[in-house]
């Protein structure tokens, strides 16, 4: 609810291993008090694995204050299924109906065990015209590239795997890779990307 000590605008941000190998990561918190702009920086909407609606934070910073957010979003979880054949996760928050043209921002997510690939599904909800952004921060210890021609971002890891992400409507989403940083450990970043 941003009252907690270590607060970040993470609602709907998740992290994705394959076989042992971190692909899509939190970016961590690097500092607290030290470097208020880098505190700020890795507990912001766009250093998670989520949307961003309008540029705009999920909660809004309390000016001053590197541990507190203002509390305007509740997580709600509407289904969370777990069987032999697939995973179901269903969620929505609400950080974004303050807006004058308000939006909800429901994600879906689905591992399908049997074909061994995931599922993200993005539902923004609401009125007016919006500019949304979704971040995915990637691992530092892979490599991407973008195939242009079908619309995927391919990436690797050390040895032989190849992974891929497809976007399901491609001709209403443009991949981009951007610099970021990643902290795993506290006082220290390092150079890493995000899509």
């Amino acid at each position: 609810n941003g009252f907690g000590g270590h607060a970040h605008n993470d609602k709907l941000s998740f992290e994705l291993s394959i076989n042992g190998k971190d692909i899509i990561v939190d970016p961590g918190s690097y500092v607290y008090t030290p470097l208020p702009e880098w505190r700020n920086r890795f507990r912001s909407t766009v250093f998670h694995n989520t949307v961003v609606v309008d540029s705009r934070e999920q909660n809004r910073f309390i000016d001053k204050s590197l541990f507190l957010l203002k509390s305007d979003t509740r997580v709600k979880v509407n289904t969370w299924q777990v069987n032999n054949d697939y995973d179901f996760f269903d969620a929505e928050h609400y950080g974004y109906n303050r807006f004058t043209s308000p939006v909800t921002h429901k994600r879906q997510i689905i591992f399908d065990k049997r074909n061994s690939c995931f599922f993200i599904r993005d539902i923004l909800s609401g009125e007016g015209k919006h500019l949304f952004e979704i971040y995915f921060h990637l691992s530092d210890l892979l490599e991407y590239k973008i195939n242009y021609d079908n619309k995927a971002l391919i990436f690797n890891s050390t040895g032989t795997e190849s992974y891929k992400i497809y976007p399901v409507n491609p001709s209403n989403l443009a991949f981009d890779i951007i610099d970021s940083w990643v902290s795993y450990e506290y006082g220290k970043k390092i150079k890493s990307k995000a899509i």
